[in-house]
């Protein structure tokens, strides 16, 4: 079984949204850094140069929220503390009957402010109070722990933290219950699980949020934005990393910097979630100019998500320039970090680089460089790569090398040991290309390739490629029906399955065309028109090979080509069949139809210049064997009287 790589792309899933979200206009980005600029230069910081980045990072936030229908500026959703010299003051404060004022509150239940000054009492006794003079409701049920003691020095805490520090000394936790009027209290013994232990988690998280500005206070702030984007709440998550970059990148204190910085980045992370591929690209590569190669262990990462967003940016708006500039993102990552085989980002940045060049149609740039991760990866390759080599190896003309590598897929689909992770339209479409690297070989192999459409078939007969191995199935029956070699190739093939003479393999060919009509209905009037084109086709070169029917054979590809040109087709094949029901007229021995058809073709200023050419030689040829000289000469040339 084939090697599978740790990640194929850098995974920046959309968000889940009822309607789709729009993009952004192009627009000059004041982040945007020049590429291959140095980064020495890049990197070099001063206070003018980061408020300026700020000031850029704010302007890409709004143009994302206006694309989004939100109104910029909205509040961030992140726990602030108190002003300094006093809070806001509560409609209710109380203090306690038994601890005067060293258990008070402002406020009422679950939203009162606590400040506390007690050592060592019964917890009951102190939830009691704090129920008594908060309001909040509560379970009042026996929990043996209660009894132990507990110590509070608080000052104007949010009653829900109060109940974490409170509990939490004694081994409980507490959660939530009802709504309204009947919001309570309840205490637990043991561990929190599911949606209280978030809860709690989360309170933890903004208290230390709101703790001050230094590290503590800077990390909690990220992991709750980091919560909120794996979630997939890019949204709320971007306030919340907008609300650590915009509070704290004036701190000095080089660790809370280090958060900041990853706070920019996240907020790129959550522009790429939204799909605003272009700010994001933006956000990454400022990132990436003002971050050190030597300390900075989430730089590689950092530059594979900028290539991504350039992708993503170059589809949305099928620019070749965005496709370019992601491919330079990953060359200057190589540039930086390529000798180091430890880091994972090495050969991912490798397989990217092939998947962008093949989705650009470059194949041997990209065969170049899907052959150098494939090298790094020890000379396995998923099944995805392999089929890109495959694929890069029939568009250059190397039918022989393509066969191999697709055979070995529709081997390893058919064994059951495809690759996971792969989609299962590679396989289809490896199947499909066995047989056209057969046709399109030198000479082409259409046995072997009617062989390769009909394994196909019976593989995938769901397949989102019935349509074409039905054409191309046709396709080979008529190329087959040309020579007697090939039906004796076909005879030599069908051996195994009891077909030892020509007339055998006949009797399968004859099948085929009952198949092959039976499935017509199925399909619309291109597919119909084809593959009754390549029957006709079929039953002309037939009536050739076996003068004992030809005559009957011929009428039958009349008739044949007379259905095609019922279903109307593209003038290219309208006009092939045109010429090809004449040709069979003739055979039929019906000289008078053949010769007005072909006057027709001739007389038609629409008919392509190799379908005319044709037909004047084949009316030329007539008249050449009745004696009309002049009207032959006068055919050839393309004139008729």
């Amino acid at each position: 079984m084939r090697a599978v790589p740790a990640l194929l792309f850098i995974a920046l899933v959309a968000p889940a949204a009822e309607a789709p979200i729009p993009t952004l206009p192009p627009e000059p980005r004041s982040l945007q850094l020049t590429p291959g600029g140095a980064p020495e230069a890049n990197r070099a910081v001063d206070a003018a140069a980061l408020g300026k980045d700020i000031e850029a990072l704010r302007r890409s936030i709004k143009r994302v929220q206006e694309a989004l229908g939100e109104r910029p500026g909205s509040a961030p959703v992140v726990a602030t503390p108190p002003a300094a010299g006093g809070h806001e003051a509560a409609a209710v404060q109380r203090s306690s009957e038994r601890f005067g004022d060293n258990l008070k509150t402002d406020g009422e239940g679950l939203e009162a402010r606590i400040t506390a000054s007690i050592d060592h009492e019964p917890a009951e006794l102190v939830l009691k109070e704090l129920i008594a003079i908060t309001g909040a409701g509560w379970d009042d049920v026996p929990v043996p722990a209660l009894r132990r003691t507990v110590s509070l020095r608080l000052a104007s805490v949010a009653m829900p933290d109060v109940l974490d520090r409170m509990l939490g000394q004694i081994g409980l936790t507490w959660r939530e219950e009802g709504q309204g009027a009947a919001r309570r209290i309840v205490v637990i013994e043991g561990a929190l699980g599911g949606d209280d232990a978030e809860a709690a988690s989360v309170r933890a998280l903004e208290r230390a949020a709101a703790a001050g500005d230094g590290p503590v206070s800077a990390e909690a702030l990220y992991l709750l934005g980091a919560r909120d984007l794996k979630a997939h709440r890019p949204i709320e998550a971007m306030r919340r990393f907008n609300t650590l970059v915009e509070t704290l990148n004036g701190n000095r204190d080089p660790v809370v910097r280090r958060w900041v910085q990853r706070g920019v980045r996240a907020i790129a992370d959550c522009m790429s979630e939204l799909g605003q591929w272009q700010d994001a690209r933006s956000v990454y590569r400022n990132y990436i100019a003002r971050s050190d190669d030597e300390t900075d262990p989430d730089l590689p990462r950092v530059y594979l998500s900028a290539a991504e967003a350039g992708r993503r940016l170059g589809l949305e708006r099928k620019d070749p320039v965005a496709f370019d500039e992601a491919a330079d993102d990953l060359h200057a990552m190589l540039e930086r970090f390529g000798t180091n085989q430890d880091l994972p980002e090495v050969p991912i940045a490798r397989l990217m680089i092939g998947g962008l060049l093949y989705d650009q149609k470059r194949w041997r740039e990209a065969e170049t460089q899907l052959r150098l991760y494939t090298e790094a990866a020890g000379g396995k390759a998923s099944d995805q790569v392999a089929f890109w080599q495959a694929s890069c190896a029939f568009q250059l003309n190397r039918f022989a090398d393509a066969r191999r590598g697709f055979e070995e897929l529709t081997r390893m689909f058919e064994s059951g040991h495809r690759d996971g992770q792969a989609p299962e339209s590679i396989y289809e479409q490896a199947a499909y290309h066995v047989g056209l690297c057969h046709m399109r070989n030198q000479p082409p192999q259409y046995v072997h390739a009617l062989f390769a459409f009909q394994r196909a078939q019976v593989a995938f007969p769901k397949s989102g490629l019935t349509a074409e191995l039905t054409v191309a199935i046709a396709r080979c029956y008529a190329e087959i029906e040309r020579e007697d070699d090939a039906v004796e190739q076909l005879v030599g093939l069908l051996k195994g399955d009891g077909a030892a003479d020509a007339a055998a393999a006949q009797a399968r060919l004859e099948d085929l065309v009952g198949s092959l009509l039976g499935k017509l209905s199925d399909y619309p009037g291109p597919v119909r028109s084809r593959v009754m084109f390549y029957i006709g086709q079929a039953t002309s070169r037939r009536a050739d090979r076996t003068p004992a029917e030809k005559t009957v054979l011929a009428s039958q590809a009349v008739g044949w080509y007379e259905r095609t040109l019922q279903e109307e087709p593209a003038n290219e094949l309208r006009d092939a069949a045109r010429v090809g029901l004449a040709r069979a007229a003739f055979q039929a021995g019906d000289s008078g139809r053949g010769e007005l058809e072909l006057r027709k073709i001739l007389q038609d200023p629409t008919v392509g210049e190799r379908d005319r050419a044709y037909a004047g030689r084949l009316l030329g040829d007539w008249h050449r064997q009745q004696g009309r000289l002049p009207e032959a000469i006068k055919a050839y040339k393309g004139e008729v009287e």
